[in-house]
């Protein structure tokens, strides 16, 4: 059961209309009737609200077989890093990297600061 359809069985039982609850929530009574209908999920800001008008919890509105459980035994290493491989493929450094190079270079050619600390650092980061 999705959560829309648990939404749908709690205004059941409380004899609710769709726009009562839409009322409770301040929003349209068309985004609550998406919510039911599971075209939309309401966001994480309304769980609570929801939870309140329905006199339940948060939880209790999320039907139990569609939680997974995750046991930290057995994530595998690709779970973990097929994500941040994916995310790390889609990233241009040098477009990231290349603005940066010439800030620093410009700096240094600025002479912009005498802490000889943080220019030795521009120096390394410019030689990169």
């Amino acid at each position: 059961m999705k959560i829309g359809h648990k939404l749908a069985e709690l205004r059941g039982k409380l004899k609710f209309s769709q726009q009562e609850v839409s009322d409770k929530l301040n929003i349209k009574q068309g985004t609550y009737n998406k919510w039911e209908n599971n075209t939309t999920t309401p966001s994480c800001k309304y769980l609570p609200k929801l939870a309140e008008v329905f006199n339940t919890t948060i939880s209790e509105l999320y039907p139990q077989e569609n939680l997974q459980v995750v046991n930290a035994e057995t994530i595998t290493n690709s779970q973990i890093q097929s994500p941040i491989e994916t995310i790390n493929n889609n990233i241009d450094v040098e477009k990231i990297i290349a603005p940066l190079h010439e800030t620093i270079k410009e700096l240094l050619q600025q002479n912009a600061t005498k802490d000889a600390t943080i220019q030795k650092l521009l120096e390394q980061l410019a030689s990169k």
